[in-house]
């Protein structure tokens, strides 16, 4: 155990041990206290153990009708009880099951001790609130991604959301990147009534991007600072959207040819140590463009499922390229001067390279091999039509066909008939 945790523990044993003694025969009893929303929740009023009798209100009046739990030696009882909406701890204190809005209201508490005389009454107003239980700000670009690539050609126009609230969530788009943070001052925030009394939070952002040369915009939505500690989430409640507008045009850019064989692992580099917002994209025959990666101040990388890999420094690797793999790779970057630049790889795969000629030369032998099946079973076939014909056309039909035919070869045939006058 190192000696920070153990006077950290000793501090909180000691701490605790005081509360024991000061809350032991006198009761602790908070005027305003808090209770999360659907859970369950407990007003603490703790009378130690010196009591004959802890009663709970619904309300400031002590009447039947408010009457919810009594607690009388060791003994509950009360309309609270017997639905299983309230309990009572031992020292006293008010359990609530499933804490809804319902419960936002006064309650009071009578405490009668072990003498029978002394009595103790208190009021205590509990306040709900309730935590959104979604891990993020909804961004509608994103399709509930907590961060996200846009491409946008004219103007933005985004919403970022939050449910479940109480009190009302406030919200704020910031534009930020890793050296500077500015909050949008041309933002609108709504906040929406829903059922159960909570509240939905709209914060929409919108303006126009005239400029067409190529600009990288990193929006974030987070909670305005007094409401930055109201979630319980272990990561910053925020989300992001990359916006990126404009065209590259070519001339505007460092072009490098970069040529390689198959199967060669390369390595392509977003120059600018210090940029902080990158979008690597590829363009295949000028029209078909695939974005790899997009790089967000610290929220790390996204990229795309594919061939390649790229690093938090802006390097896209592939490990094995192919012919396919040939295009141009383009790298658009924030230089952190208010201005983005791009460079640009034509990556071209050797086609004389010896293991691609030796898969071709296969794939010819393949095709040559099924031709030539093909033209030997064309070949065996006309050959059994042939024969087949043949045989049909040289043999006589039947037996009985035979007895038209004259038989020159007999004598009798010529023999000659004398006549006698």
């Amino acid at each position: 155990m190192s000696v920070d945790y153990a006077g950290f523990f000793v501090v909180k044993l000691l701490w605790t041990a005081t509360l024991v003694v000061l809350t032991r025969g006198e009761e602790t009893c908070a005027l305003l206290q808090e209770l999360e929303f659907g859970e369950n929740g407990t007003l603490f009023c703790s009378f130690g153990d010196d009591f004959t009798t802890v009663v709970w209100y619904d309300s400031e009046e002590h009447s039947d009708s408010s009457l919810i739990v009594r607690y009388q030696n060791n003994v509950k009882s009360g309309r609270g009880i017997e639905s299983g909406d309230y309990d009572v701890s031992f020292d006293g204190s008010l359990i609530i099951t499933n804490v809804s809005t319902h419960h936002e209201r006064v309650f009071s508490v009578l405490f009668v001790g072990t003498d029978g005389n002394s009595t103790v009454t208190k009021a205590i107003n509990a306040s709900v609130v309730a935590t959104p239980d979604q891990p993020y700000p909804f961004i509608d670009a994103c399709s509930k991604e907590r961060h996200c690539y846009h491409r946008s050609a004219q103007n933005v126009n985004m919403s970022c959301t939050v449910r479940g609230a109480k009190p009302p969530f406030k919200l704020k788009w910031v534009e930020t990147n890793t050296r500077w943070e500015n909050d949008l001052h041309y933002h609108s925030m709504e906040i929406i009534p829903e059922g159960r009394g909570l509240f939905t939070t709209v914060a929409r952002v919108a303006f126009g991007l005239s400029d067409p040369y190529p600009d990288l915009t990193h929006l974030v939505c987070m909670p305005e600072e007094s409401q930055k500690t109201i979630t319980h989430a272990e990561e910053p409640f925020e989300s992001s959207v990359l916006i990126e507008s404009g065209q590259t045009r070519e001339g505007y850019y460092n072009l490098t040819r970069v040529s390689a064989s198959s199967n060669q692992s390369i390595a392509l580099v977003c120059p600018e140590e210090r940029a902080s917002i990158f979008v690597w994209k590829i363009i295949y025959e000028e029209s078909l463009t695939t974005v790899v990666a997009a790089f967000r101040a610290t929220n790390g990388v996204q990229v795309n499922p594919g061939f390649w890999e790229v690093s938090e420094a802006g390097v896209l690797t592939i490990e094995e390229v192919r012919r396919e793999h040939q295009g141009l790779y383009e790298c658009t970057y924030d230089t952190g001067n208010y201005d983005v630049a791009t460079v640009a790889y034509a990556v071209s795969v050797d086609a004389t390279d010896p293991i691609e000629q030796d898969e071709s030369f296969a794939e010819f032998i393949i095709w040559i091999a099924i031709f030539v099946g093909i033209f030997v079973a064309i070949l065996l076939l006309l050959a059994m039509l042939f024969l087949l014909c043949r045989k049909v056309c040289c043999e006589p039909s039947s037996k009985s066909s035979k007895d038209h035919y004259e038989d020159y070869t007999d004598p009798k045939r010529y023999e000659t008939t004398a006549f006698i006058d």
